[in-house]
Parts: C-alpha cells; structure tokens; sequence
C-alpha cells in the first residue's frame, strides 16, 4: 500500500526562517521597553527603505546602459548601413542647365577646338583627374544631364 499523503502544505527553508525570526523577534521585543522597540523598528524601516533606493539606482543604470548601447547601435548603423542610390542628390553644376550648345575655342586660337586637341577617350571605369580642358564634348553633354 502506498503511503497517505496528507493535506500540510510544504513550505521552504527560507520561509520557515523567516517565520521564525518574525516569532523570535516579537518575543524578544516584548520584554523591551517601548522607546526601544519604536527606535529598532524605525532603524529596520530605514534599512528597507535604502536598499529599495539601492535596487532602484542600480534598475536605473542597468536601464541607462541598455539606452546608451541602443544609440550607439543606431549610429553605427547609421554611419555603416549602404546609402541607396535614389537618396544622392544630383551633383550641382557649374554652368547653367538651359545651355545645350558650348563654344569651346580658345581666345586668341579661334582654329584650337576640343575635338582638335586630340585628347583620350573618358573611360567609365577608371575615370582620370581632369582639369577644366581635358575633358570632351559627349562626357560634358552626359554630366550635363
């Protein structure tokens, strides 16, 4: 046969010392003077109250922490994440868009043009550094647009 079990509730080690400090302190308070007593209790009131500050503070700076590592992450997001290619603006140009045709001779050389000057071809994929007259007349025209 199994053993009856019966309707006592378990409870922890912890709550049992903690009955038992309540019972002990009760009675050991009951043979001092009263002046006493309101003094212990207001210096155990104290006590509470400060470690509630304390787990307060501490909640606060764990928070605090957490915030500072949320923005930081959100910058380093910002400064890392690819920029799409729509949100560029296009690049500001030096001479007004209205003008389609350029009258590129060279003041004192009226028989000097770009297309005379023979100069290379603009590759698209290793752009050179170009000064103001060594750049042609297409590439020009395709900045332009």
């Amino acid at each position: 046969m199994a053993p009856k079990l019966s309707n006592k509730r378990v409870i922890s080690a912890s709550a049992v010392r903690r009955r038992l400090a309540k019972i002990l302190t009760a009675e050991w308070m009951s043979g001092l003077h009263p002046t006493v007593v309101r003094v212990l209790k207001a210096e155990m009131k104290r006590k509470r109250k400060e470690q509630r500050k304390r787990m307060l503070k501490e909640q606060e700076e764990i928070e605090d922490r957490q915030g500072e590592n949320q923005t930081l992450a959100d910058e380093m997001h910002e400064l890392f994440h690819p920029i799409e290619v729509d949100s560029i603006p296009p690049p500001k140009l030096a001479f007004p868009s209205h003008i389609t045709e350029f009258d590129f001779t060279f003041g004192e050389y009226p028989d000097v043009t770009l297309e005379s000057l023979n100069l290379p071809a603009f590759d698209m994929g290793n752009p050179p550094i170009l000064g103001p007259a060594e750049i042609d007349l297409e590439t020009l025209l395709q900045l332009g647009q």
